[in-house]
């Protein structure tokens, strides 16, 4: 499935099935890093539901589980400034070295290789998501 960067659904599950952890939970039990990310992450409500920040800074809907990151999308949806027509590779070999699912989220353990592939391949990546 594909999602736009933002979210206001009820999805509660990340891409590998695992389901998120409470926002303000994990707020009361002391779980954030600071207080400012505290009350970023508890303005997302008394839920477990998949959230990005105000300016969308992830490609897709993110949530907590044991105070990692994990994506609940593996590819963001077509259009709001990240994948339009016409997209290329600034990469020359993105097609012949590797395949789209290298574009794929899953958890923050493999955000700066999935982000090359995006900022090197777009046009592989934006193909991989279905644009």
């Amino acid at each position: 499935a594909v999602v736009s960067t933002q979210s206001t659904g009820t999805a509660g599950t990340t891409v590998s099935g695992v389901i998120c952890d409470n926002w303000q939970k994990l707020a009361h039990l002391g779980q954030f890093t600071d207080q400012a990310q505290g009350r970023v992450l508890t303005s997302f409500g008394n839920n477990n539901f998949c959230r990005n920040t105000a300016e969308g800074t992830e490609l897709v809907p993110w949530c907590l589980v044991d105070r990692k990151k994990h994506y609940c999308f593996a590819f963001p949806s077509c259009g709001g400034g990240l994948c339009s027509v016409g997209e290329v590779n600034a990469y020359p070999y993105c097609e012949t070295s590797y395949s789209g699912a290298k574009c794929a989220l899953s958890d923050e353990g493999k955000d700066r290789k999935v982000a090359w592939f995006w900022a090197q391949c777009k046009g592989m990546c934006c193909a991989a998501s279905g644009c």
